[in-house]
């Protein structure tokens, strides 16, 4: 019946950009039958079904789901912990992202611009990107490899 719903709604032709999968399939695998409720939602309101977060695939019956049944605190804890995003995208291009503060105001309502300053200004500005510590390590652990006289030291 829900494979059936999802037919007749369209979702078998939505796929998530962040996994490659039919909406269908991503609703079941994450909700499982408290995905039927988010059908509901879309078929009464089509754009429950469109991309909230630009890049990421969660529809905005997602996070309306989320912030009636889920008891997320703060905005590290659904970028962490339940959506995966923090893992995936950088802290810029999280910042910059399309519906992130939409989503913020479905899941903490009146503090919403608190939630969202308390994620983004936790970050000091001489905080190196994720990237920019990779690199370092990196460059630490070559040059650890390396002695005083440029040879490549023994590995014990």
């Amino acid at each position: 019946a829900y494979y059936k719903r999802c037919h007749e709604l369209g979702l078998d032709e939505m796929i998530a950009s962040d996994t490659g999968e039919m909406l269908s399939e991503r609703l079941w695998r994450r909700y499982a039958e408290h995905a039927i409720p988010m059908l509901d939602s879309i078929e009464k309101e089509p754009a429950m079904a469109d991309t909230l977060i630009e890049g990421s695939g969660i529809r905005r019956c997602e996070i309306d789901y989320l912030a009636e049944h889920e008891l997320v605190v703060k905005l590290e804890d659904y970028l962490r912990r339940r959506s995966k995003l923090e893992l995936l995208v950088t802290h810029q291009s999280l910042k910059q992202s399309k519906g992130l503060f939409e989503a913020c105001e479905k899941l903490f309502g009146d503090q919403a611009r608190a939630k969202y300053d308390e994620y983004f200004n936790n970050e000091s500005p001489g905080d190196k990107s994720k990237a920019e510590k990779i690199t370092t390590i990196k460059e630490t652990l070559k040059n650890s490899s390396l002695n005083s006289k440029g040879k490549k030291s023994k590995t014990v």
